[in-house]
C-alpha cells in the first residue's frame, strides 16, 4: 500500500514491541497471506455496542475496494455482560461466525477487528475454541488486556479470566516472540510464566493516551503484538476516527520503539 501525502496534521502513534528493529506495521493487509486474496472481516464491537457501531468503519473499508459480503459486523446476544462467562459466551459465537464466514465465503482464514471489550473475548476464542489456524490478522483497540483499576468482573487486574488469557503466551500462534520465562503482569504485577508457540497469526493492539475508559493505556500492551500507541483519539472516537482507519488498515509506515 502506497504512502500517501496528507494536509491534515496526523495524531502521533508509535509502535511498542519486541525486538526493537524498524518494521511496518501489519494490521489488515490489503491481500491474504496465503491466497493473494482479500479476507472477510470480522467486526466485533465492544461492551454494550451493536453492530452499527462499524457502520462507518465498514464504509471505508468498502470505498477502499473491500466487497461488502467480506465486511461482517455482528452483535453480542448480551452486550452488557462483561462477566466471564459473558465474554466466554462471547468467544463461542465468535468460533460459530468465523465458521459460518469460512464456509460462507470460501476463505482460508478471516482477520478479527475488535474494539474494547471485544478485543478480550475474540482472544478468548483464539487461546480456547481452536481459531489459531483460521485467523490471518488480529487487531484489537482500546482494549482492557490487563484490566483497569478499579475495573470489576473481566476488567479487574488479576481476575481468573485475564489470568488465563494473559498467562503464558498471550498471542498464542504469533508471529513475533514472547517473553520465555517469568513475566510481570503490565497492570495487575501478577507473575506469569511466558512461553512462546510460533504461528502464522498477525496480532496488532492499538491504544490511545486519550482514552479516558481503557486507561491507562499499558493495559492494552500484548506480548507477541505489534503494539501502537495513538495520541489525542478518545475511546469511542478510535471506531470513526479517519486517521485511526488508516493505522487499522496499515497505510502508513511506523517504526518500533527504539
Amino acid at each position: 500500500m502506497k504512502l500517501k501525502n496528507k494536509k491534515r496534521k496526523l495524531p502521533i502513534f508509535i509502535i511498542l514491541t519486541l525486538p526493537f528493529l524498524i518494521t511496518i506495521s501489519k494490521a489488515i493487509d490489503v491481500q491474504s497471506s496465503t491466497t493473494g486474496s482479500q479476507n472477510p472481516i470480522l467486526f466485533l464491537h465492544g461492551w454494550t455496542g451493536s453492530s452499527s457501531a462499524w457502520n462507518t468503519m465498514r464504509d471505508r473499508f468498502y470505498n477502499d475496494g473491500w466487497s461488502s459480503d467480506l465486511l461482517i459486523a455482528v452483535s453480542f446476544s448480551n452486550p452488557n455482560d462483561y462477566s466471564a462467562s459473558g465474554n466466554m459466551q462471547n468467544a463461542e459465537y465468535i468460533k460459530y461466525w468465523v465458521n459460518g464466514i469460512l464456509n460462507n465465503t470460501g476463505a482460508d482464514k478471516v482477520d478479527l477487528v475488535a474494539h474494547s471489550m471485544g478485543g478480550i473475548s475474540s482472544r478468548y476464542y483464539l487461546k480456547f475454541l481452536g481459531g489459531l489456524n483460521k485467523v490471518d490478522d488480529y487487531v484489537s483497540f482500546g482494549s482492557p488486556h490487563h484490566g483497569v483499576p478499579g475495573g470489576t468482573q473481566v476488567f479487574r487486574p488479576n481476575c481468573t479470566f485475564l489470568n488465563d488469557l494473559n498467562d503464558g503466551d498471550e498471542t498464542p500462534g504469533g508471529i513475533l516472540n514472547d517473553t520465555i520465562g517469568p513475566r510481570l503482569d503490565v497492570i495487575g504485577g501478577a507473575i506469569y510464566n511466558g512461553t512462546h508457540t510460533q504461528g502464522s497469526v498477525n496480532y496488532t493492539s492499538i491504544f490511545s493516551s486519550a482514552d479516558t475508559i481503557c486507561s491507562p493505556y499499558t493495559t492494552s500492551i500484548l506480548e507477541g503484538a505489534h503494539n501502537i500507541l495513538v495520541d489525542d483519539i478518545g475511546h469511542i472516537d478510535m471506531l470513526y476516527d479517519e486517521s485511526f482507519y488508516k493505522i487499522i488498515k496499515k497505510e502508513y509506515k511506523v517504526y518500533d520503539l527504539v
